[in-house]
């Protein structure tokens, strides 16, 4: 009896666990009736984090034709995830689910419990193969960089994230884009005591200098190739005025070019990348080559305001951080909220003797309000921002209100419209 009542709870929570977990699962066809059998699949599947804004790479999986180019994922938890479907061959492009080839125009998939979707389908477009081999100073083939491949828009002025794939134990890479032309980012994420310095192709240290790749009209592009040299990491924490770590801050690179003294983007990341420990949540790294870089600190919320290291509002005034030959530790920054902007309706109207209230509304959380020269029998609360009371006086009046935090104070001019009472 014991036994069975063992077997009982064993299966009780087995069928538990299975129902709370979420699955997500699809097929792969070609659009233009290729022979699919030409590719080489993996499905990506990348998690947002929410601390961070930025979608996490989780696992992959390889379909086939044993698979009847089928694929799922299984045991998933809640949350809210981006498929990319990627071609190793190269004969098909790029796609992310819901059609698109840019990370930024992907649609997402956002599972609850027990949630299965099964409709998570790609139908993929002829690719054109994009591809090299990464090698270090001794022609000795690195694997597991990180490869990211940008895709140009019209004008080459602005570039849109595609895909991000490992170098193989060749040292070779090799993706199936759409037609169009190409920026490519050899990148370091290892693990490794001697880590490589970010450059894009050719041989350049900075986006603006590398050399795009044109498949307009090529139909195979394999020699996409780098030597890599040793890089040296930038680092540091990001933590709020009161020195909490701020998770989720982007931090950019940018290197002054030693002949035109422009600056130029290198590379980016944000604070809290792969990290488990609370403690850390602010930190990051950058490795990099020599050179001289300037460090800028932003994010996208609104709640803090940018800035670059150390503690300049602008990249003019800015401290040049210069790396020769080592690590460079302690490029923190404390990130402060803007000052309030006021919004809201800057022209009311009240009675004499009746009740009137009016908030002044402010961005940034403003922590002090005044208001000048308010109407005999009105009153402000200096920690809301509410004035109320009941006016005494027919009149109009331009009271100077004013919301501050600890970043600075922002003022505007309030008309209050005074009528006799009816």
């Amino acid at each position: 009896m014991k036994l069975l009542n063992i077997i009982f709870i064993f299966i009780f929570f087995s069928l538990l666990h299975k129902c709370e977990s979420a699955v997500i699962q699809g097929a792969i066809s070609s659009k233009s009736g290729s022979d699919i059998s030409a590719g080489e699949f993996v499905i990506q599947l990348r998690k947002l984090n929410p601390d961070t804004g930025v979608f996490l790479f989780l696992t992959s999986t390889s379909v086939g034709y044993d698979d009847n180019y089928n694929y799922s994922f299984n045991d998933l938890e809640t949350g809210t995830y981006l498929l990319c479907c990627q071609d190793l061959s190269g004969a098909f492009a790029v796609q992310y689910y819901g059609g698109s080839s840019f990370q930024e125009k992907a649609k997402q998939v956002k599972l609850t419990v027990s949630e299965q979707f099964s409709e998570v389908n790609f139908q993929l477009a002829d690719g054109r193969a994009l591809g090299g081999r990464l090698v270090d100073q001794l022609g000795n083939p690195v694997l597991d960089m990180n490869i990211s491949v940008f895709a140009l828009d019209k004008n080459n002025n602005n570039h849109f994230y595609i895909t991000g794939l490992p170098t193989d134990e060749n040292g070779e890479w090799l993706v199936g884009v759409p037609a169009g032309k190409y920026k490519v980012l050899f990148k370091d994420l290892r693990e490794s005591s001697t880590p490589y310095a970010a450059q894009w192709y050719f041989n350049s240290l900075s986006e603006e200098s590398a050399r795009a790749v044109d498949l307009t009209n090529l139909n195979i592009k394999k020699n996409v190739n780098a030597t890599l040299r040793q890089g040296f990491a930038i680092r540091g924490r990001v933590t709020d005025a009161a020195g909490f770590p701020i998770k989720g801050v982007h931090v950019n690179s940018y290197i002054i070019n030693p002949t035109t003294r422009k600056l130029e983007s290198v590379l980016a990341t944000t604070t809290g990348l792969g990290q488990t420990d609370p403690s850390a949540a602010g930190d990051y790294s950058l490795i990099l080559g020599p050179g001289e870089y300037i460090i800028q600190f932003w994010e996208n919320t609104g709640d803090f305001k940018a800035e670059y290291w150390n503690n300049a509002s602008s990249e003019n005034k800015a401290t040049l951080i210069k790396i020769k030959n080592s690590d460079i530790s302690g490029v923190n920054a404390v990130m402060r909220i803007p000052k309030p902007k006021i919004s809201g309706k800057l022209s009311v109207s009240a009675k004499v003797g009746s009740t009137f209230s009016y908030r002044i509304k402010a961005s940034n959380k403003p922590t002090k309000f005044q208001a000048e020269k308010l109407p005999l029998g009105l009153s402000l609360n200096t920690k809301t921002g509410v004035i109320t009371g009941k006016p005494k006086k027919v009149g109009t009046y331009k009271v100077k209100i004013s919301a501050a935090n600890s970043s600075g104070k922002s003022t505007a001019t309030l008309t209050i419209n005074i009528l006799r009472k009816k």
